[in-house]
């Protein structure tokens, strides 16, 4: 035995170290788990620290998503430029909408905030070559006290477009102190008119209004959609509409009131003599302002007489110039016709009479189309409701983690370097021990 480590240490010495002496080294059952247990603790250390320090820092829960929501009466594109995302009031209604998310940071996933959401969009074709809008929204890693939470979060922040698109919408349905809801606001300066020139263009409005959502949803869904709650297809409604309010009723109502140049109240003379007085009052306004134009027009052509090459640039110019005295001659025209009207029915009882049974005859049209459109405001409430809950769609793509460094390639790669290094030492160290002990023997004989 004596002879053979007698052998391996010539063998060392004539040769260099082999790998074969080293295993033999470090191989030894005592050595081997002292050297395997630094490389794990080792090991440990290194991965927690990039669990800890180095991925909390780089990793994003990235989602990928694409969304169809029915709107029905915002003017702005909220949930089309991704702003929707990142809204506080959004943020936190998912947030309290599970007691899991109650350690979400979601002051500091705001615009402002440390580590806030990032929203991009990408328009492409779909199979069906038509373009299609998709979302990647990204959340950092430490804005979640608990990482398991993280994917489902950002799942109920995507599905919450949905909800809000009908929250919305029913939002809409709901009545205010005055008795209207959302869909019959253009009617409730209707009372408040003073003219029926003024009441008609609020009823067209809203008849506009009305036709224009129904159009609106056949483009999308088609004439035929059938609207479960009513029974009727979306052309059947849009058809009652009309038939409350058709273009031809509005003729024919227009050329009336144009005619006989009607007055609400005319029953009452104060109120008559009332009206002529700011009639008055508005024309001789209109006349100084048609006065102040003319001369202002005819000093701009005066300034560029004979100047043919600048006529042509300042046409626009003039074009304004003109356009807005003949709506100045055309409102005192009108206004002439009413002062007229109340002339004739201030001086004659009998026209008076037979006036103002017109004229509230005319009103009571007038009211009428105003209750029917009302009724129609309070229907178009529920089939907005309806095709938004049935309309509007999320569609997720994936949800994965991104960016940061694999923990499980970490651990194994420290593992390997740790065992290594710490292979390397205790070998070292064994080397040492061998080559100092002899030394000690010979100085102790």
């Amino acid at each position: 035995m004596e002879e053979e480590k007698n052998q391996t240490d010539t063998q060392e010495e004539r040769h260099g170290v082999t790998l074969g002496a080293i295993c033999h080294e470090i191989f030894q059952w005592k050595r081997f788990l002292a050297i395997l247990a630094i490389s794990l603790v080792g090991a440990l250390i290194l991965t927690l620290f990039v669990h800890y320090f180095i991925n909390p820092k780089k990793t994003q829960y990235e989602a990928q998503f694409n969304f169809h929501v029915v709107r029905t009466a915002s003017s702005s594109d909220r949930y089309g430029s991704g702003q929707f995302f990142v809204e506080e009031e959004t943020l936190n209604t998912v947030k309290n909408s599970d007691e899991r998310f109650a350690g979400v940071d979601v002051e500091n996933m705001l615009p402002n905030g440390k580590y806030p959401i990032k929203v991009s969009q990408e328009t492409v074709k779909n199979e069906d070559e038509l373009f299609e809008t998709y979302y990647l929204i990204s959340i950092n890693e430490r804005v979640f006290a608990d990482k398991k939470v993280a994917k489902v979060f950002e799942r109920e922040l995507i599905e919450s477009i949905k909800n809000k698109a009908v929250s919305d919408t029913k939002a809409l349905s709901v009545k205010d102190e005055a008795g209207y809801n959302g869909y019959q606001a253009r009617l409730k300066i209707y009372n408040q008119a003073q003219t029926y020139e003024e009441k008609l263009a609020i009823l067209v409005s809203q008849r506009d209004y009305i036709i224009g959502l129904y159009d609106g949803w056949m483009a999308s869904y088609g004439n035929l959609y059938y609207v479960e709650s009513k029974n009727l297809p979306l052309l059947d409604m849009r058809e009652i509409v009309d038939s409350v309010f058709s273009g031809v009723m509005y003729n024919e109502l227009a050329s009336e009131l144009s005619v006989n140049a009607y007055l609400p109240g005319s029953e009452d003379s104060d109120t008559l003599r009332s009206r002529r007085n700011t009639y008055v009052e508005q024309q001789d306004l209109n006349r100084r302002k048609l006065e102040d134009l003319k001369t202002e027009l005819s000093a701009l052509l005066e300034q560029y007489k004979g100047f043919d090459g600048a006529s042509s640039s300042l046409m626009p110019q003039f074009g304004e110039f003109h356009s807005r005295i003949a709506a100045l001659t055309e409102e005192n025209a009108d206004l002439q016709k009413k002062i007229d009207t109340i002339d004739k029915l201030l001086g004659d009882e009998t026209t008076k009479a037979e006036y103002v049974e017109r004229e509230q005859k005319f009103g009571a049209s007038l009211e009428k189309i105003y209750d029917a459109l009302m009724a129609q405001s309070e229907e178009i409430a529920g089939v907005a409701e309806e095709i938004a809950t049935r309309e509007s769609y999320t569609t997720i793509l994936e949800i994965e983690e991104t960016g940061g460094v694999s923990e499980v390639l970490v651990a194994v790669i420290a593992t390997i370097l740790c065992f290594i290094i710490a292979a390397a030492v205790c070998y070292a160290i064994v080397v040492r021990r061998k080559n100092h002990t002899p030394q000690s023997e010979d100085k102790t004989e």
